[in-house]
């Protein structure tokens, strides 16, 4: 994690008001990749969606921020379902190292590595690709004949 963003993730837990006088600084911790992202239609939409979210209060981000640091409870060697994990080379919030590391972790998990992407570039310029790989995955575990019956000619 870039140190500008682990200090926004910190500013965070301290409050509203030292991560509201640091979010002018937002623009120059993100990649060109995502800053281009911010200047598209995503943006409206993106900027929507915390809006909502931080509405009732500081709370729910400073539960994503104590996730960050607290144990997952899940023992990653003993997922069993396909797993895929997409980062970008230039994501300063989530680095590529961390989705190597998840890639070890967990048994058969593929990965997915873009040298060109960031943080929210990923998200919206592979969108259509990640949803393809989902819709395959419900297509491989749906069953589309009623148990017991043969299929017609």
């Amino acid at each position: 994690m870039a140190d500008d963003v682990a200090q926004m993730h910190r500013l965070a837990v301290a409050g509203r008001d030292a991560l509201e006088q640091a979010m002018p600084q937002l623009a120059d911790v993100l990649t060109s990749a995502d800053q281009a992202i911010l200047k598209t239609n995503a943006a409206a939409y993106l900027f929507a969606n915390l809006r909502e979210g931080l509405a009732p209060g500081a709370e729910g981000g400073i539960e994503d921020e104590m996730a960050l640091v607290a144990p997952w409870g899940v023992d990653l060697a003993g997922v069993r379902v396909p797993v895929s994990l997409w980062s970008g080379e230039q994501d300063t919030d989530t680095p590529a190292r961390h989705a190597r590391w998840l890639s070890t972790a967990i048994p058969g998990a593929e990965l997915h590595l873009f040298s060109e992407e960031g943080h929210l570039s990923l998200v919206y310029g592979r969108e259509r690709e990640i949803l393809d790989w989902l819709a395959q995955q419900l297509a491989v575990t749906a069953d589309p004949k009623p148990p017991g019956r043969a299929s017609r000619p």
